[in-house]
């Protein structure tokens, strides 16, 4: 019979209100391998002595969910995989044992799971597994599979087991200790280890060992006397779940009863039904229920009737409590969890959870008192805006990002409100907060909920998480500064809901979303969400205009910026909203950026014009929407900042430096490499250095003669590539190149500016150079701006942090970058003089190298790509791990990165041909082989020449792009999925800025004339 939504939810609570009256409360996490193994182990010796299953029905479960390929329950993570088939494996292992009948039947079981747990071993990658207790868990399920004859090596386990052993030397006091821990709820990791007699005190009420049947199944098994109160409570359990349909089935926590009222009322509340809808009696059980364990354990609860408190039962309590009318002290909540600079889910936690926050920022900001906890809404604000720009990810207690999202649109657009309504203490909330985190935060969220959702109108492809977005959108539609995009915002909605009104009879089959020790799903939580989704109202209020002003709405230039990049790759498919979106979001951070525009280097006065800030924002967060590629905030933040400074020291080397130092430029070179590779260069005493103060010919840190000019040779043509000396031996140079490896290392944190260090005005003054008229201060001034560059990079955290291998190519790559400069510097200067001065057939006629050479070694290096792609590779890898996994990974990525920067340079000559002309800066038509094979008569005119040789380069530089193409394909066979992902953003953002130069260019001019 149908039902509308109200009838459906007044039936959910008054299920609720009949369950939570049962002795055993209620639950209805999914049943869970890793639990129900644990349960299938409990031996009991029957009336002949002999051993037997307590719950043989444990084992029938197992086999009956196995996987084909072995596992169980691995669809959510290969983590869950891991452990959920560790603990079946055993399970069976022992079942075998124990009973030779079912030996024939599990071997090949066994089998199977054995195989695709050492591929999945071999594959995992412990640190960026985010699951609590995982560290004492695994290890001790392998200690245990030993004892059976399985053993399993793998990369990580040696890992693994050092974590475990520090972690363990920690924690046997603790278990042991009158006070209750989170360490209660896994017994089962000690088994073997521990005496659980000396636990027996932990045991709740109900006989359970914190509602946990695979902990309470440990504890069975291996105290000495029988405890009937824990067999007890695991035959409720096994009851329940054979009701459900489950079996033999336990799940990760029995009961939840306290975690799914708090939940479910809440979520129906805040999705708009009303106390109203329900029946008056039931909300009445429910309430009570929740207020007298509120009571019972002094303001503060935990999933369970006596279970440990955590924050986000509380918070949930606290805040369906006050929505209902009875208020509720909040302090023992803040005594309890607040810690720092974030509130913790259990005390001892270690790290903080995102949705945990955004569960007690709504509690605080529900209270009737919100101001008075004004100092804790901050914290709470902050934490939230720093850990979504650090990791904008899923949080540990939940498998999907979407849940998060919400949570965190949720909170912070209550936050926003009662912030415009003057509510809390507007003294206290520090202004970029409210100006540009929460904006940025709220903006990046809408718009990668708008890019999650999928043709048929769900997020996943999963009814709850639907639920979710639309619950995201329901808050974030409500922003005054997103007018020009709410009719998608609204018709997104409706076809989430219309999503889930389709499948409407599958709300109460839940996907498995949630983490406990393994994922699980709630069939009450599921069915609660899809409700408040279908029931929640399209926003229609108007915001403060306090809050409207926050955000700048789009001018006439953001609105011409969006017709420009209408018509470029990869914009031209967007749909207009998204393109305004992403430049909403771009004025934040333009605004960021102008504040950072002098952190490294100073105003130039001889140099102007800086489009490049308008721009830069928009290429990274454009990219990334239209890409949708998962990526932090926080990474993409430093690579604007990159991107800004990439264009400064193109201006402040091509202005400041090269009118202070084209008479000295050995000595700079030399000052660059030391810079970069941590090594000073040697400082020689005038008496040393031969007749006449004259330098002498001592090779320097690269292999190049010092006293040469860039290290070309007498018949101008290069000997070296950017000051690396070709001439030199294979073997010193790799000799020389493995010694500076190893003292950067060695460096790495201490200043290579030091006592030790020779500056350039000191060799400048050393080898008697012809800088008679040049002050010490300007050059010195260069030391300082140049350093400060080059340690922003190599010493940024994330650099430090990353493998040294890749710490010595981002090294090497920046030495390369510095040095093609002055070699490109060079270039402009020789071909300024050499050159054919007809704009038309304008050509370098005595080139030292050919084009095809000089486009791949200094014009790309110069292009600053392939630096920033090796920091980009720090940026996105795991600290102390990196993204690099294998030499032959290492080849493909230098070659994507060099036709990237190949096609970039002449993406970028094709449109600054007249620029460069103008500024006598060398092109890459300039080169003879344009001039050579360009089909020109006496007649032609001089514009037709030009567009000839552009025709040309264009035709070389899609050749450029079929490699860096080929590249590509070859790269996503040899790198993880999200890696590649990462690094396609990469190379979009790059190739962008190559249209943008063919269509516009943004380059920095050089100012000539009074007061350049």
């Amino acid at each position: 019979m149908y039902q509308t939504v109200t009838e459906e939810a007044w039936e959910l609570v008054h299920t609720l209100s009949i369950q939570c009256s049962a002795p055993q409360g209620l639950g209805t996490m999914s049943a869970a391998a890793y639990d129900t193994a644990w349960v299938a182990m409990i031996e009991r010796k029957d009336d002949d002595g002999k051993g037997v299953f307590l719950f043989p029905e444990a084992h029938e479960f197992l086999k009956a969910t196995q996987s084909k390929d072995g596992t169980w329950a691995s669809a959510t993570s290969d983590v869950d995989g891991i452990v959920n088939t560790l603990a079946a494996l055993l399970a069976l292992k022992r079942q075998s044992r124990l009973d030779e009948t079912t030996k024939s039947e599990n071997e090949p079981r066994c089998h199977r799971a054995e195989t695709t747990l050492r591929k999945l071993l071999n594959d995992w990658d412990i640190h960026s597994s985010d699951r609590v207790g995982l560290e004492i868990l695994v290890p001790n399920l392998l200690r245990l599979l030993e004892a059976e004859g399985i053993l399993f090596d793998f990369p990580s386990r040696k890992a693994l087991m050092d974590l475990n052993a520090a972690k363990l030397s920690r924690l046997g006091p603790i278990l042991t200790s009158p006070v209750q821990t989170t360490l209660i709820h896994t017994l089962e990791a000690f088994d073997g280890t521990l005496d659980f007699d000396k636990v027996r005190h932990h045991k709740m009420p109900n006989g359970s060992m914190l509602a946990s049947p695979s902990s309470t199944a440990a504890y069975l098994m291996n105290a000495t006397e029988w405890d009937n109160d824990s067999e007890a409570y695991l035959r409720q359990v096994y009851e329940e779940y054979s009701k459900m349909g489950q079996k033999g089935g336990f799940p990760s926590a029995f009961p939840s009863t306290i975690f799914e009222i708090s939940w479910v009322l809440e979520v129906l509340l805040e999705g708009g039904f009303t106390q109203e809808d329900f029946l008056l009696e039931d909300i009445r059980k429910l309430t009570f229920t929740l207020q007298s364990n509120l009571k019972n354990q002094q303001g503060i609860v935990g999933f369970a009737p006596f279970s440990l408190p955590d924050a986000d039962d509380t918070a949930k309590t606290i805040t369906i409590l006050g929505l209902m009318g009875w208020k509720q002290s909040i302090e023992p909540m803040l005594k309890a969890f607040e810690a720092e600079a974030s509130f913790r889910t259990y005390r001892g936690e270690r790290n903080a959870s995102t949705t945990a926050n955004c569960n007690i920022l709504l509690c605080l900001l529900r209270s009737a008192e919100s101001s008075k906890y004004t100092s804790q809404i901050v914290k709470c604000v902050q934490f939230l805006v720093q850990a979504w720009m650090a990791n904008s990810g899923p949080d540990k207690w939940h498998t999907s990002v979407v849940y998060p999202m919400m949570l965190v649109a949720q909170s912070l657009t209550v936050f926003l409100n009662q912030w415009g309504k003057n509510e809390l203490q507007m003294d206290a909330i520090p202004a970029y907060m409210v100006q540009r985190d929460v904006p940025k935060t709220l903006l990046n969220i809408l718009a990668r909920t708008m890019s999650l959702q999928q043709s048929d109108g769900s997020w996943e492809s999963k009814r709850e998480v639907t639920a979710y977005g639309v619950l995201t959108l329901a808050s974030l539609l409500k922003l005054p500064w997103i007018d020009f995009m709410k009719p998608e915002g609204i018709a997104a909605m409706y076809r989430g809901k219309a999503y889930l009104e389709k499948n409407r009879h599958f709300w109460k089959q839940a996907e498995v979303l949630w983490i406990e020790k393994t994922a699980y799903s709630s069939s009450n939580l599921a069915q609660a969400y899809c409700l408040a989704a279908c029931k929640v109202a399209i926003p229609t209020a108007v915001a403060p205009q306090i809050i409207s002003n926050l955000v700048p709405q789009l001018d006439n230039k953001a609105l011409k910026m969006q017709q420009f990049f209408s018509r470029i790759v990869p914009f031209s498919e967007s749909a207009p909203w998204k393109l305004q979106l992403s430049l909403v979001q771009s004025g934040l951070y333009k605004a960021a950026l102008k504040e950072a525009r002098f952190n490294i280097f100073p105003p130039m006065r001889s140099a102007n014009d800086e489009k490049y800030l308008e721009y830069i924002p928009f290429t990274w967060l454009g990219c990334r929407d239209v890409l949708s590629t998962a990526i932090s905030s926080e990474m993409l933040w430093e690579m604007m900042l990159i991107s800004m400074f990439n264009f400064q020291v193109d201006a402040y080397m091509e202005t400041v430096v090269w009118d202070h130092c084209k008479d000295n430029l050995s000595a700079l070179k030399d000052f660059i490499r030391g810079l970069c590779s941590g090594v000073p260069v040697e400082r020689k005493r005038k008496c040393e250095s031969g007749h006449g103060g004259a330098l002498k010919k001592i090779q320097g840190s690269n292999g190049v003669r010092k006293g040469a000019s860039n290290g070309v040779s007498a018949n101008g043509l290069n000997s070296h590539t950017n000051g690396t000396s070709n001439g030199t031996s294979k073997k010193e140079k790799q000799t020389n190149r493995d010694s500076n490896d190893t003292r950067f290392l060695e460096r790495t944190q201490k200043d290579s500016k030091n006592a030790d260090e020779e500056s350039i005005a000191e060799q400048a003054q050393r080898v008697g150079a012809d800088v008679k008229e040049t002050p010490d201060k300007p050059l010195r001034d260069i030391e300082t701006e140049l350093t400060k560059f080059v340690h922003y990079t190599l010493r940024h955290p994330r650099v430090v942090q990353s493998p040294p291998a890749l710490r010595l190519w981002l090294a090497h790559e920046m030495q390369t970058f510095l040095l093609a400069h002055i070699t490109h510097m060079e270039d402009c200067a020789n071909f300024s003089t050499d050159r054919d001065t007809s704009a038309a057939t304008l050509s370098w006629e005595k080139p030292r190298t050919t084009y095809f050479n000089w486009v791949h070694t200094t014009s790309a290096d110069h292009t600053s790509c392939p630096y920033s792609f090796v920091f980009f590779l720090c940026l996105i890898g795991e600290p102390g791990r990196g993204v690099v996994k294998s030499v032959y990974q290492r080849y493909v990525l230098e070659d994507t990165c060099r036709h990237l920067a190949t096609m970039c340079r002449q993406y970028n000559d094709l449109g600054s041909v007249v620029r460069d002309y103008e500024e006598k800066n060398l092109n890459s038509v300039n080169f003879p082989e344009f001039k050579d094979f360009a089909r020109s008569s006496d007649e032609q005119a001089s514009k037709d020449i030009v567009k000839q040789k552009k025709r040309d380069l264009l035709q070389i530089s899609e050749y450029e792009r079929q490699g860096l193409n080929n590249a590509l394909h070859e790269l996503e066979k040899c790198t993880e999925e999200e890696v590649s992902e990462k690094l396609k953003l990469f190379v979009q953002v790059t190739d962008l800025y190559g249209q943008i130069y063919v269509a516009r260019d943004i380059g920095i001019r050089r100012v000539e004339g009074p007061g350049a």
